[in-house]
């Protein structure tokens, strides 16, 4: 069986590098760049030859870059034509980056760790749940519950308890209210991929093995 269990299982077997007087570059050097072509190599293997606990990944990965382009089709709009709040993602990048701003770096992590990685974790967790028997409805309920606690509580205590204070955004009505119908807007989006990624896909591991372990008490 082919899945992204290949990438522990060699990150693992690898051992820590040695000592040296600067511990940041031995780390880069000898676990960052086999990482990256880890990862790489089982990419390429979850696309070629996947599992279906990898479909499910790929799947949530893919529908959370389109929730956060549709959180984003909202948000936009409300920084740079009403000019209700401001874009603290160059902020984000910046602190990643060691410089004042980076709007490249911030939306990386916007879109590819922030909104496909939540997709993920939300997919995964549906499957585990058995959701592919829910009604739609139940699935959107699911993940619009998620993208607001605790993705969006937990943003805004991030941001209240940050030891700078208000270091993303300040914390007022407007942008608490701004911030929640666009974490709503996004677990709408990723609910509704999710309900046809299932239908298409058909019901979980976890679903299938109940129904199968119900046919066999039935037939016996």
């Amino acid at each position: 069986m082919v899945s992204m269990k290949n990438f522990h299982r060699s990150a693992r077997a690898r051992p820590p590098p040695a000592d040296t007087p600067d511990g940041l570059s031995a780390v880069t050097t000898s676990q960052v760049k086999p990482s990256i072509h880890d990862f790489a190599v089982s990419l390429v293997l979850v696309v070629v030859k996947p599992d279906r606990i990898d479909r499910t990944a790929l799947s949530g990965f893919a529908w959370g870059l389109v929730a956060c382009a549709g959180y984003d089709s909202f948000r936009l709009p409300s920084v740079y034509v009403f000019r209700l709040w401001g874009d603290f993602f160059g902020r984000i990048g910046g602190w990643a980056t060691g410089t004042s701003s980076d709007y490249l770096a911030g939306y990386l992590w916007r879109y590819l760790g922030d909104g496909a990685g939540i997709g993920v974790v939300v997919f995964l967790l549906a499957a585990a749940l058995g959701a592919a028997s829910w009604p739609r409805r139940w699935v959107i309920g699911l993940t619009v519950a998620f993208a607001v606690c605790p993705v969006w509580a937990g943003l805004v205590l991030t941001d209240g308890l940050a030891p700078a204070g208000r270091a993303l955004f300040p914390l007022n009505a407007t942008t608490l209210a701004l911030s929640l119908a666009g974490h709503l807007v996004y677990g709408t989006v990723l609910g509704y991929g999710l309900w046809l990624s299932q239908h298409r896909t058909g019901p979980s591991p976890a679903r299938a093995g109940r129904d199968l372990s119900w046919s066999d008490a039935r037939t016996s």
